[in-house]
């Protein structure tokens, strides 16, 4: 019987907008590496990793806000259509929890480059 991973929940909020996402994630090494290989894929990567003092996860899930807010936006989709968007873009992974990251719920009308604060739930 192997050992389940903990998994850690986070809201990720645009401060001035009304829009979020909720992600959880598994706690574990190989999801960390994932992370990185993620934000390393995009130009930048160095600066924001810098930007939040080194915290993949804190980095991640800001990439990953703007991103899927983006896409929800763009096609009009509901969270199944976001999820099923990334299954199929480059640089990003799966977002339905099989590569330890899932994307629980997305609240957003539009996405602008604005101040975020990341809870953990």
């Amino acid at each position: 019987m192997s050992e389940e991973v903990a998994k850690i929940k986070y809201k990720v909020e645009l401060d001035n907008i009304y829009c979020s996402i909720n992600v959880e994630i598994n706690d574990d090494e190989n999801t960390k590496q994932m992370m990185d290989m993620c934000n390393k894929f995009w130009s930048g990567h160095q600066q924001r990793l810098d930007d939040e003092n080194g915290d993949i996860t804190a980095t991640f899930l800001k990439l990953l806000c703007g991103t899927a807010l983006t896409v929800q936006k763009a096609g009009d989709y509901n969270l199944y259509g976001v999820v099923q968007e990334f299954n199929d873009m480059e640089g990003w992974c799966r977002l339905d929890g099989s590569e330890g990251i899932k994307l629980t719920s997305i609240d957003g009308l539009t996405y602008t480059d604005e101040p975020m604060t990341i809870n953990k739930l």
